[in-house]
């Protein structure tokens, strides 16, 4: 990509590839002018490089700097999503998103940026009722415009409907998704129009986004053209009534927008709280179950190699080879083989280290994924409590947890969908931690989850996460997920 104005080489000279001196197709004749013209701004032509540049820009990194460039402007805001059809098939539904775009703009508009992709019908209805549009985004492919009277449009490098469906459903943080996907030509056989709302909702639920589905409106947001079935279910942060309301065809349209914005701004503060979406997501998700990590005493739900199961061990354990109590037995129980391999043994060489292992070899009975880890002992905290000593301790559980969380990434992700967590300390080895282990260890779970990146945490949210839990201990351990969130996170439905 030559800046022609530079003369030299770059103006041809010396044997320059001559078809790299023309105009890209891509480029429109405003951006490629200054680059061509040495009398023409230097300003102009640094957007014209710009221009190329983002024309090369991943949606995913488009997706990010967006997000980055809305949270340096707000902290702390919410980015909300309009999806839906580029017309209208119901007779009220425009009267609907109108309505529930009045009550957004009146309840969030201080704390929230809407974006659409900057097509007609719903999209264009929704912005069009703000009055200022200065929260109001339509993104566009690079120079194309959304014909709106309200919002700003805004560029992100993105040349193709298919490319800009990805930005969108990277980019926000809930989605009110509005009919959607409807069959469109002649009668009969007929075409499906591609508006995306299917694949946005799809790639919006897959990590971890918020979904509310106007299922009144039908199509796509009723659950027609491959809708994702989750995206249907009603979430905690939401009443039997609301979630109701947003699918009845009875309800009067003032109702159904309320529930609508009820809902999103549930949502928000349940995320002010929680500090993102994915870790609001991840603690709502997860399950605690009372059977161990084995399966039940009949021997149901043994793992299998599709499933990774974690063993807390002892560090003397594992390096003398000397068999384990409680969970760790089980698990060499289950396993019937050769324990610890010299490959686990290597990789535990102080506490808090954590090791995957697959056991699928004809000398082990048991087939399946294991996550050794060597747990902290608290026994050693003795003497009067101190703020300094509870931060070491959770710092400790975190740490084991969320190097537990990493090992799982490195499991194959085609078919480990399934990871069976355990609370790492028992009562005994607790100190003075017994009481608040509970607690504790919800807490550092979300903490230890938080510390991943992006892509580990797709992969756990897209997985399916339970905490086993012993019989004795279930109840306590269920109560302080649910205060998780419920008090602390999300509010419990009806």
């Amino acid at each position: 990509f030559p800046v022609l104005r530079t003369a030299l080489a770059s103006t041809g000279m010396y044997g320059f590839p001559s078809k790299a001196l023309k105009k890209p197709a891509f480029l429109t004749d405003q951006q490629w002018s200054p680059l061509t013209d040495e009398n023409a701004r230097v300003e102009d032509a640094a957007n014209g490089v710009l221009a190329y540049v983002s024309h090369l820009t991943p949606p995913a990194a488009a997706a990010q700097h967006l997000r980055n460039e809305l949270e340096s402007r707000e902290r702390g805001c919410r980015i909300i999503c309009i999806s839906g059809g580029n017309r209208f098939g119901g007779a009220d539904t425009k009267a609907l998103v109108e309505i529930m775009a009045d009550k957004l703009k009146d309840s969030m508009s201080s704390r929230a940026f809407f974006v659409t992709e900057g097509r007609p019908g719903v999209q264009q209805a929704f912005a069009e009722r703000f009055d200022t549009g200065t929260n109001v985004l339509n993104l566009v492919c690079q120079g194309q415009k959304s014909g709106y009277s309200k919002g700003t449009d805004r560029e992100v490098g993105i040349t193709t409907s298919r490319q800009m469906q990805k930005v969108f459903g990277l980019i926000g943080d809930i989605y009110i998704t509005v009919e959607g996907g409807r069959k469109v030509g002649p009668s009969g056989r007929g075409a499906q129009e591609d508006d995306g709302v299917v694949r946005v909702a799809k790639l919006a639920q897959k990590r971890g986004a918020v979904v509310v589905p106007l299922g009144r409106t039908g199509w796509a947001s009723g659950g027609l053209f491959g809708f994702p079935k989750d995206a249907l279910q009603q979430p905690r942060f939401s009443t039997r009534e609301q979630w109701s309301l947003l699918s009845s065809y009875d309800a009067p349209l003032e109702k159904s927008a309320e529930a609508v914005v009820d809902i999103v701004k549930a949502c928000a503060k349940a995320m002010a709280r929680v500090g993102s979406i994915a870790e609001a997501t991840f603690v709502n998700r997860l399950r605690p179950v009372p059977w161990s990590v084995v399966g039940d005493s009949n021997k149901n739900r043994e793992p299998d190699l599709n499933v990774v199961i974690v063993d807390p061990v002892p560090l003397d354990v594992v390096q003398s080879g000397h068999l384990a109590c409680g969970i760790s037995k089980q698990v060499q129980d289950f396993l019937q083989g050769p324990w610890p391999p010299d490959e686990v043994k290597g990789a535990l060489q102080k506490e808090l280290d954590a090791k995957l292992f697959s056991y699928k070899g004809d000398a082990y009975t048991g087939k399946t994924n294991v996550i050794h880890a060597v747990f902290p002992t608290f026994n050693a905290y003795t003497g009067e409590r101190s703020a300094a000593q509870d931060e070491r301790a959770e710092n400790d559980l975190k740490t084991v947890y969320y190097n537990i969380f990493r090992e799982f990434y490195k499991a194959d992700t085609s078919t480990c969908k399934f990871l069976r967590l355990v609370p790492l300390i028992d009562t005994q080895r607790a100190g003075p931690y017994a009481r608040e282990l509970p607690k504790m260890t919800v807490k550092v779970l979300l903490a230890a989850f938080s510390m991943l990146n992006t892509e580990e945490q797709r992969h756990i949210l897209t997985s399916e996460v339970v905490v086993c839990i012993g019989d004795g201990d279930f109840d306590l351990y269920k109560q302080a997920l649910q205060a998780q969130q419920e008090g602390g996170r999300m509010r419990s439905s009806a």
